[in-house]
């Protein structure tokens, strides 16, 4: 079950990028906590942030982590913009975008019939040392490279409570 959800994810991911932003990804596979998180003289020291809360069947949220470089090029791209011309709201809007498009498209695709409930998502920006924070040994992580820069997509399922 558990991989039948990542394969989803990352087949989502995969999909969303490349149709609505124009952007190939090729999914990392075996890479450790060094590995994706740049040094602080990076230029991905600054990470987009998106995250949504989805409730129903299942509750918990996802949020997709974007070099800002890149988040800039996915919304030049998104919204047919030159380069150049894109501003910082609109580079927030696209990746609050981008994470309800995940959110939705990957819930239809595991459960056709069930209701899921997503809330409006939210973005910021972090360093890489929050970024590394946020990430728990429970969630579902996949990570893309895409050209020199790393999309990391995060899903966490809330805990069910014992009765």
């Amino acid at each position: 079950m558990v991989e039948a959800i990542r394969e989803t994810l990352v087949s989502t991911v995969l999909n969303i990028f490349e149709t609505m932003f124009f952007t190939f990804l090729e999914p990392l596979e075996g890479t450790s906590d060094e590995d994706s998180f740049p040094s602080k003289d990076s230029e991905a020291a600054r990470w987009l942030t998106a995250d949504i809360r989805f409730n129903g069947g299942q509750s918990g949220s996802l949020s997709i982590y974007l070099p800002w470089e890149l988040g800039e090029v996915m919304a030049q791209n998104f919204l047919g913009f030159e380069e150049d011309r894109v501003m910082e709201e609109q580079v927030n809007d696209m990746a609050r975008e981008l994470a309800n498009m995940v959110c939705g498209n990957l819930f239809s695709t595991l459960d056709k019939k069930g209701i899921v409930f997503l809330d409006t998502p939210k973005s910021r920006m972090i360093g890489d040392l929050e970024k590394k924070g946020e990430i728990s040994p429970g969630d579902m992580v996949a990570e893309f490279a895409s050209e020199d820069k790393v999309v990391t997509v995060v899903l966490r399922r809330d805990a069910v409570p014992t009765p």
